[in-house]
């Protein structure tokens, strides 16, 4: 899966990796629909933190889609909530 981390660039993760980031990433909703900034960038640092350390970055002249858009480390959780198109609502 190709995976961009806004600002930075992207990250090719497979295997045993893609399952962590995608377990990851369902803490990570699970904080924005909560509203809970402590978990939010606990779990925003832990998937940037994946994605660096263990996802592969593609050749140069790579310009494919990404699958999976992942906000820089240092998002706020109304930033994140403004990207996903919810502005400051709540999510029920």
């Amino acid at each position: 899966m190709m995976v961009r981390v806004l600002g930075e660039g992207q990250y090719c993760v497979e295997g045993g990796t893609l399952d962590r980031l995608l377990q990851m990433e369902k803490r990570l909703e699970e904080a924005v629909v909560t509203n809970d900034e402590t978990e939010f960038h606990a779990a925003l640092n832990e998937v940037v933190s994946l994605l660096r350390e263990e996802g592969e970055s593609p050749h140069p002249g790579h310009l494919g889609e990404s699958e999976l858009v992942v906000p820089p480390a240092d998002y706020t959780l109304a930033e994140a909530r403004e990207l996903l198109g919810g502005g400051e609502k709540e999510v029920h």
